[in-house]
């Protein structure tokens, strides 16, 4: 305002575009603050520009230093906590941030990086926030979504009062006040596995909550009216404790695939298992690399890698040919990880059906290893049971010393299969050496093979379960 003569309403004006980091704002600016400065203080124009220009280079990011030196500091404080109280760290950063699952998902990765095994959420150990227990994080009651403050409070104050821990859902049900313990937030609890340290597996848990909520109902009743039976209030809940088995439903846990499900809908994540157990055999045959090995990789070298979709996030192109079209940001998890992916338009366009959070999929593309964390620039997006007809151009045989002391005797084990599974898919031999490392020698067309499971299993049967993999 004293130097170019805005009034008070375009200087703020010119604040808001600058905190607001809008260009094509400022831009509208530049002329009146020149032709300002020039009528109101005889500025030139080259100098009132050059200042122009360093206001526009602070909106597209300043800091005041004083700013500047207290964050330095702060993640200073941060690091040096991390680097010397690892676990103690982990754990209060995620009670701060356990009201985002993603943040709470993206931390859990960090600690299963750092080697931090995280324990399952427990009613009868966990408490509202996350817990360092044995050198361990214990997951917090309070991460589970539908599980409030209120009813976890009340459980971890019951379940501590004089030390005596639940032993069914019934017996939890009379002794916490039902008001509050809801329906909702008991199958939140058995979704995320907190109360499987209770009698019984979660199908049968699910099955009666709301039997154990009405009798706990009854019985807290009976309490706040004073009638009591002829036995004692610590009798009542031995009886509760022992009948509960009686009263559990005959019924199988349920499908792996569906609890799992359940859990991450409750964690945001899973657990306690994993989803790609039941296809472990495919992902790692025909996968070139798993997702931890990314970062040994080459930048921009083409590699397949296997896993579920853990997340997807649409945005649209902003400029190009296929400006103001959907491109996908992709997590990818496999059994090493999980791995950022990028897929962009003109891919996205071709296989958007098929990119959906869970589905099973493998991605071949390029590696980009300019961020400390390697990600991947999708190419080709390939469904689980297309994989051996799409991903079969040619097998590679990885020969190491460990497979047998005699190289050569294995070699002639390997011809003599190649030659009993003739087909088109070319082969090639990747040989562990003392002198030169892994060797890759190309074989002649006469040994190129089927890719059957028949010969899978006599190559596994000599080189092992990660002696081939298909490029």
């Amino acid at each position: 305002a004293a130097l170019a003569d805005f009034s008070l309403n375009e200087a703020d004006s010119l604040r808001k575009a600058m905190g607001k980091k809008k260009p094509e704002i400022l831009a509208k600016f530049k002329k009146k603050f020149v032709d300002g400065a020039a009528q109101t203080h005889q500025v030139e124009a080259a100098v009132s520009t050059e200042i122009w220009e360093q206001i526009e280079y602070f909106a597209g990011y300043g800091f005041n230093k004083s700013h500047s030196a207290a964050y330095a500091l702060v993640t200073y404080q941060t690091a040096w906590f991390k680097a010397n109280h690892p676990i103690e760290y982990m754990a209060a950063l995620l009670s701060c941030e356990m009201i985002s699952i993603d943040k709470t998902v993206e931390y859990i990765d960090e600690c299963r990086a750092m080697d931090i095994e995280i324990l399952s959420p427990d009613v009868n150990h966990s408490y509202f926030e996350f817990e360092v227990e044995d050198s361990k994080i214990r997951y917090a009651l309070g991460a589970i979504r539908g599980a409030g403050r209120q009813p976890v409070d009340l459980l971890c104050a019951e379940r501590n009062r004089e030390a005596r821990p639940f032993n069914g859902l019934y017996e939890l049900c009379e002794r916490v006040d039902t008001r509050t313990l809801n329906k909702g937030v008991l199958e939140a609890l058995i979704h995320a596995g907190a109360l499987d340290a209770l009698e019984g597996n979660r199908a049968q848990k699910l099955a009666i909550v709301e039997e154990a909520l009405r009798l706990g109902q009854d019985a807290q009743k009976d309490l706040r009216s004073g009638q009591m039976s002829l036995f004692g209030v610590e009798e009542l809940e031995e009886v509760a404790a022992s009948n509960a088995a009686a009263r559990l439903p005959d019924i199988p846990e349920l499908p792996e695939a569906e609890r799992l499900q359940l859990e991450k809908a409750a964690l945001g994540f899973y657990l306690s298992g994993h989803p790609l157990n039941e296809f472990r055999e495919p992902i790692l045959r025909f996968a070139s690399h798993q997702i931890a090995d990314l970062g040994f990789a080459p930048d921009n070298a083409e590699v397949t890698v296997g896993g579920i979709v853990r997340s997807v996030r649409l945005m649209l192109t902003k400029r190009g040919k296929w400006e103001g079209k959907r491109m996908a940001f992709v997590k990818l998890e496999d059994f090493s990880g999980t791995a950022d992916c990028v897929v962009f338009a003109s891919i996205y366009a071709e296989f958007s059906e098929l990119i959906k959070p869970d589905a099973i999929l493998f991605l071949r593309g390029e590696v980009n290893r300019q961020r400390s964390e390697p990600s991947l620039k999708v190419n080709v997006v390939i469904p689980l049971d297309q994989a051996r007809t799409n991903l079969t151009k040619r097998l590679t045989l990885r020969v190491s010393a460990g497979v047998s002391e005699d190289l050569e005797m294995t070699i002639v084990a390997l011809k003599r299969m190649l030659k009993e599974n003739p087909g088109r898919v070319p082969v090639a031999f990747e040989i562990a050496t003392p002198d030169f490392g892994r060797v890759t020698v190309q074989a002649g067309n006469e040994y190129s093979v089927t890719a059957s499971e028949t010969f899978f299993r006599q190559a596994e049967s000599v080189l092992g379960e990660r002696g081939l993999y298909f490029n």
